[in-house]
């Protein structure tokens, strides 16, 4: 995709936004920002801000949306043809969802296909959509494709040369953690879990002041990533009795602000039992950036908006 392309991630209460330049050896970024979404402004302030710290102007842009907002159904068909399953899928979902399913936007990715084909369904309300478009809009940021949270920086991972089969993405957030499990360098689950109420991030911001009263202990943080990690086991154990088979992840990569804290990779591996690493985007070889912007630059909390600056945008969930 040549030109200036603006990636917009959005979570449930930050905005940020990455700025690229694609050329014929690859993308420079060329803005960054993040902004914090205060209750009393919402995400039209936020956008707002983080305008006066990067140009949303671009040739083309790409956005994402909680990943909380979206349901997700793990579905088994008899049949193999896309456009079979595309016919039948909203059927499946409908019976799984509280809302007609007139009122949502449906997709799907294939994860497998042996004597059943699997697939991952995704659902939201059109309303939902429709809102964040509109948000988008006001600020002259026509999204060509809309996407959710996790997703893009899963496929990038995927990219990888290095990546095992399986793994897990973990994006750690200031209130909720996204959980991306990726089996045969697949996409197979999603799911979200509500996380430590910023707790966390007000220990990450402590880290360079004396510990004011009150704040987190190591043995309560080190509690909140364990408590984090049983609900990934548990989520895995039970997609394995879906699935009628053993889902072994080979690694975790992890991203977000709640990753920042220092100890996150050792708790995280000896809770899981398998190695971590921490995720850093631009080290990509098709990325370069100038001094201005490395200064600014944090990979744990811009990676996803980089991740939606270099999407492919033929690419699918």
């Amino acid at each position: 995709m040549p030109g200036k392309i603006l990636g917009i991630d959005i979570d449930s209460d930050s905005v940020t936004a990455v700025l690229v330049e694609g050329g014929l050896r690859g993308y420079t970024i060329t803005g960054c920002g993040r902004i914090l979404i205060e209750e009393d402004r919402g995400l039209d302030g936020g956008l707002a801000a983080l305008s006066e710290q990067v140009d949303l102007k671009a040739d083309a842009s790409i956005c994402s949306i909680p990943a909380e907002l979206v349901s997700y159904r793990n579905i088994q068909m008899p049949f193999r043809d896309r456009k079979r399953i595309r016919q039948a899928i909203v059927f499946e979902v409908e019976t799984m969802v509280p809302f007609p399913i007139e009122d949502l936007i449906v997709d799907f990715t294939v994860v497998d296909q042996l004597d059943q084909t699997e697939i991952l369904a995704a659902s939201i309300r059109r309303t939902c959509i429709a809102d964040y478009l509109e948000y988008l809009q006001r600020h002259n940021v026509d999204p060509g494709l809309l996407d959710i949270r996790g997703v893009p920086m899963a496929l990038l991972l995927l990219k990888r040369d290095d990546m095992p089969d399986s793994g897990l993405l973990l994006e750690i957030g200031r209130t909720r953690n996204t959980m991306v499990l990726f089996l045969k360098k697949r996409i197979s689950l999603i799911r979200t879990f509500p996380f430590s109420n910023g707790l966390i991030a007000q220990a990450i911001g402590n880290q360079q002041h004396e510990r004011p009263e009150g704040t987190l202990t190591d043995e309560k943080i080190e509690s909140l990533f364990s408590s984090f990690c049983v609900d990934v086991q548990h989520t895995i154990h039970a997609f394995e009795g879906w699935r009628k088979g053993e889902v072994k992840p080979e690694g975790a990569f992890i991203t977000g602000e709640g990753s920042l804290y220092p100890e996150t990779e050792s708790i995280l591996e000896r809770a899981l039992d398998i190695p971590v690493e921490r995720i850093n985007a631009a080290r990509d070889a098709r990325v370069a950036m100038d001094d201005e912007i490395a200064q600014a630059w944090d990979p744990a909390t811009m990676d996803n908006a980089l991740a939606l600056a270099l999407r492919d945008t033929k690419q699918g969930m």
